[in-house]
Formats: C-alpha cells, structure tokens, sequence
C-alpha cells in the first residue's frame, strides 16, 4: 500500500531563498532576498521547470504578484520581526497537470537587528525532510527564549515522533533491494525516532548570533569519512531512550558481548553502547551536552573550539602529561579533537575509524584513533574509564615497528584474534600491521592500495577493503598471497562483517546517497573465506530473528567512506 497520500510522480514545488539555494533552508536572512520556487520529485530530484502559475507566501499571507515559472521575487524583511517565519507557494494555474504538483512550505530565520534576541521568539517547525526539501506543507510554531536556560539534564525542547517497540517482520524484504524501493520508504529504527527513509529529523538549534532556528537534522555530509570530520564534530549527537538520542552515521560498531547489544565509536569521539531497546548510553569520549541548545550544525562558519566551549564535555579518565595535574579532558577543559593536546597523557580522539573488544575482557575497548595515529586503550573496568595509548606515538604519523618508538599513519581499523593478536589497518603506509598480545608491533604486509577496513575470515586470514579502490582482497597469512575477491567500482563507501562460519556468502559493496541507492552483489566461494560488506547505513536497523537462533534485534553496519565523487 502506497503510505503516500498523493501521487508517487508528484513534483514538489518548493520555495527558497534564491541565492541560497534549495540545500539552504532555514537560511538567516537580512534586507532584501530573491525568493524563487525549485522543482523536485520526492527522492529529491529536481526536476524540469512547468509552466505553472504561482504567488509566494509568507505565514500564510500572499507577499508577491502571481509569477510565472522561474522568475523571482523581491522580498523586504525588514518589515518583518526578527525569528523565524514560513515561506510557501500558492499554485494558481498553468498548461502543467497541476494534479501532479505540490507546494510546500519551507522556513527562513530573519536576522535583522544584531546579536541574540531579548525574549522569547516563534520559529515554524516542519516536520520531517527528504534531505533538505521538507515534507509537509503547514508549519507548526514553536516558541522559545534563548535567553532562559534549560533546566539541569534536561533535552532541548524539541519532541521526537514516539514510535512502537521492537518487534520481528521475518517477510518485510523478500529482496534486499526493496529497501530503497518508494513502497518501502519507511524503516523500523533501533535508535532515535522513526522516520521515512532519507527523511531528517526537526531540532532546535542556535546560530552563532544566539538566535534559535529549527533545522531538519540530515547528517549526511560527504563520500569520503577520512575527510568528513569537520562537519561530523558539528552533528548534535547525544545518548538516551530509543526515541529520544541521536548518533551520526559516520561511527562503527562491535558487538557487546555483555549484550544484547552494540558498541560503538563516531568520528568525533563519542564512544557509546545501543543496547537491545534502542536506548543509547555514554561509555567515555566527546559527548554533546543535553541541557543546551546545540549549535546550527550547518554552520561551518563557527569555529570548533567556540562549538567545544558551548555544548562539549568530555567522559573519562585521559591522564595527564608531566607538569599538569588533572586527568582531563573535562568540561571545562573545552577541547578542541586534534588540537596539539600538551596536557593529556592520552588526546582526545580525532577522527576514529573502528572499534573492537578485547575477546579476553569484555570491559577492554580498543579504538583506531586514525588521525592521532595511535590505538586508544579504553578500560571500562575504572570508574571512569581509563583511557591509555595502547600503541603509536602521541599524535605522531610515521611508519616504525621499533619498540617504544612504534608510529603508524592514519590506522583505520582494527580486528582481534581470541588470543588478543590486534590487525591494523594502516592506511597512510598502504599496510597491515599486527600487535602481539605483549604489545609487539611487527608489519605483515606492505605495498597494499589503502586498506580501509580489516577483518578476520574463518581460517584466521584477513580479508580487507581498499580506500580508494573499492576492492575486497584476502591476505592469506601464511603465504603472504593477496586475492582479489570483489570489485567494488568506485562504490564510495566500504565496510565489511565477515561471519566466519560459510562457505559462500553474497559479497555486497554499497553506492548509496541520500537521494539514491545502487549495489553491485557478488558471491565470493573461497573454501570458507567469508566476507560481507556492508551498506553505509544513518541508524541501527532491526532484522529479523534467524529461524534456528535465539532472537536478535538489531544489526549494526560499518560506515566506511571511499573517495568523493
């Protein structure tokens, strides 16, 4: 049954600030602005200008002449109140069936007298998004005073959609790729709020000026992980019940072996646990504080350390250097990830690719601390955690295996052997490297093309994804033979869940973008060398319960992005 009540081929026609563009809304605006109308079709497309009549509207009251399509209007907001208000379209005729196209409402914020508002101000609120281009045609108002902290521990004042519990749907896809189809636009989150696929979820935001504006959270930011973190440490992520968190698409995950449940690592350094209702808790690293407003995540022009000074604390134990007294990082320390960190025995994580437990103590973390290019030892037996250098030098790339002088550059992930033997993926040295369980550093391959992501097959092999390349490869261990195992043709993004236990698994590389989805499948029979690689995913989804097991409810996916396009 089609959950859309009009048109699958319906064009949404949108209004926006021209010189801002459709990827813009919720643009700050001053004087006098363009507004102009974008076409597109509900995955997001645009799509070709109608020849359709319109009238701009602003709160609902007609602000322009009827236009014809593409052309602008000018509109003066100084006649307006600073705060947010709602633009819309009326269609009034054209040549185009006009049954087939739906105007839609979008929200500017008007800025017109300097620094922060001194009461309370009304900003519309407009529900859900695909991407940026909103979904529903009539905004709700939500009044708020940025002046008025928010009470101790308390959410910012935006309410997520409350959805269902968990439950199994063993049929819901006969074929996986009827996950991207528009019929099944809608999926079962483990964490955070139920949304619509490629849909953004409302919150409350402040820009740099103080001034409070709500953004459709969409946390998408670009092909390439290595080079995402900039916008990553922006996203307002936080822990909570399932339908009150939020975690960034650019993290990794383990199982928790203290499960049900996961672990999980962003590339701003948030280390947290998903347990089997969804509910997100903090275990150590940079977490965005509850009780204030967050920062428009959009905005790149807010420098990190003013972003570290507004909303960051930092959870555990990071030691500290000769000559400094505090275990830090703290509240008040305000740190900035990837800074030259002077203080700490151990520096805030910077750009973290992958995480992994110690098979030996479930309450030992390790974390690829990629661009501090070290591996973080995380001890959850301490209260806090104790986090220490497991092996690298602090914030020091290089490429030496010498004992108290080993340097990696950029390792990106890590996978561990029962006996506690660690494989690095070493990207800036193009290999793989492993540590002994007495700490030892020793190179097992060299000469490789970028590898990305490292796993285990169930002979004890590795199997690894290449950064930019998109290939699978299998280092055999005791030849040294590498063997390519699948292609992934510049899919952008690759990860990989290897299961140890068949004989031939469907090799999945992924191509998927907000707006768009495509996969190439290969099946790999490798005499029980298995590997899978997996789509890039926003949330933790559900899956069925295998038929000869225990139930399960959740599956966790690896974000891991090759090169932009």
């Amino acid at each position: 049954m089609n959950p859309f009540p009009y048109n699958m081929d319906s064009t949404l026609v949108i209004p926006y600030v021209s010189d801002g563009g459709i990827d813009r809304n919720g643009e700050t605006v001053n004087g006098t602005v363009a507004l102009q109308a974008g076409y597109y079709n509900r995955q997001g497309y645009a799509e070709p200008t109608p020849d359709i009549r319109y009238a701009f509207t602003v709160n609902g009251e007609a602000v322009s002449p009827i236009l014809q399509s593409g052309q602008t209007f000018q509109w003066d907001t100084t006649s307006y109140n600073d705060g947010g208000h709602a633009l819309g379209v009326i269609i009034v005729d054209g040549t185009a069936n006009l049954g087939n196209y739906r105007a839609y409402a979008s929200g500017v914020y008007i800025d017109n007298q300097p620094g922060a508002p001194s009461g309370p101000v009304s900003t519309p609120s407009f529900g859900n998004a695909i991407g940026s281009q909103l979904f529903g045609a009539t905004p709700d108002a939500v009044t708020i005073d940025p002046s008025t902290d928010l009470p101790s521990a308390a959410p910012a004042p935006m309410t997520h959609v409350q959805t269902a519990p968990v439950h199994a749907q063993p049929d819901r896809f006969t074929d996986p790729m009827d996950a991207h189809a528009n019929h099944n636009w809608f999926i079962e989150a483990l964490t955070q709020s139920n949304t619509g696929l490629y849909q953004g979820d409302p919150g409350l935001y402040l820009t740099k000026d103080g001034n409070p504006i709500i953004r459709n959270y969409y946390p998408q930011v670009a092909d390439d992980a290595l080079e995402s973190l900039d916008r990553v440490l922006r996203q307002n992520t936080k822990p909570g019940e399932r339908n009150d968190n939020v975690v960034s698409p650019y993290a990794t995950y383990a199982p928790d072996p203290d499960g049900p449940g996961y672990i999980g690592v962003d590339l701003a350094g948030w280390v947290y646990r998903v347990d089997e209702t969804g509910k997100v808790t903090t275990i150590a690293g940079r977490e965005v504080r509850e009780e204030v407003i967050p920062l428009d995540y959009r905005d790149t022009s807010i420098d990190q350390q003013t972003l570290a000074d507004h909303q960051v604390r930092w959870v555990g134990d990071f030691g500290h250097a000769p000559g400094h007294g505090h275990h830090g990082p703290s509240e008040a320390d305000a740190v900035v990830p990837c800074a030259p960190d002077h203080i700490h025995e151990v520096p805030p994580m910077c750009n973290p690719h992958d995480i992994a437990v110690d098979p030996r103590d479930s309450k030992i973390l390790y974390v690829a601390d990629t661009d501090n290019h070290i591996i973080t030892k995380i001890d959850m037996n301490l209260d806090p955690p104790k986090l220490s250098i497991y092996a690298g030098t602090k914030q020091t790339e290089g490429d030496d295996t010498t004992a108290g002088d080993v340097k990696f550059n950029r390792p990106t992930s890590i996978t561990m052997t029962d006996d506690g033997t660690m494989y690095v993926a070493d990207h800036g040295n193009n290999a793989i490297k492993v540590i002994a369980p007495d700490g030892t550093v020793s190179t097992v391959k060299t000469g490789l093309e970028g590898p990305f992501v490292v796993r285990l097959d169930s002979d004890g092999n590795i199997v690894f994804g290449e950064n930019p390349t998109s290939r699978v490869k299998r280092l055999d261990l005791t030849s040294g033979a590498v063997t390519e195992l699948a292609d992934g043709h510049d899919s952008k993004r690759i990860g990989l869940t290897s299961t140890g236990r068949a004989t031939s698994v469907p090799l999945t590389i992924s191509s998927t973008r907000p707006a768009q989805a495509a996969r190439t499948t290969h099946t790999c029979s490798a005499s029980r060398k298995t590997a899978a690689a997996t789509t890039s995913s926003y949330r933790i989804r559900e899956r069925p319960a295998p038929s000869t097991r225990g139930p399960r409810t959740g599956r966790a996916t690896r974000t891991g992005t090759t090169r932009g396009s």
